[in-house]
């Protein structure tokens, strides 16, 4: 079964929205490590909304605040950078 592609407009506001999500994690991303170190943060419009050290309990939380997780930008904000080798 085909999925209907978006139009135009959709397109755009998405690509709009994920370049003004890039850019406030890149301006806040240190002073929110600082704050929440090692937590999920979730941002809408600019604002925190919530955070957490488990995703699924903020993603929960949010749902009962009435805002759906996948509105909001989250990103965990780790204070050591992991890498692993395959």
């Amino acid at each position: 079964m085909a999925v209907p592609l978006p139009d135009r407009a959709t397109l755009v506001a998405a690509r709009l929205r994920a370049e003004e999500e890039r850019a406030f994690w890149s301006a806040h991303r240190a002073e929110l490590t600082r704050r929440f170190p090692d937590e999920f943060v979730a941002v809408l419009n600019g604002e925190v909304v919530d955070h957490a050290r488990d995703l699924m309990v903020l993603a929960r939380r949010l749902q009962e605040s009435g805002v759906r997780p996948n509105e909001a930008a989250i990103e965990f904000v780790a204070t050591r950078p992991e890498f692993y080798q395959l």
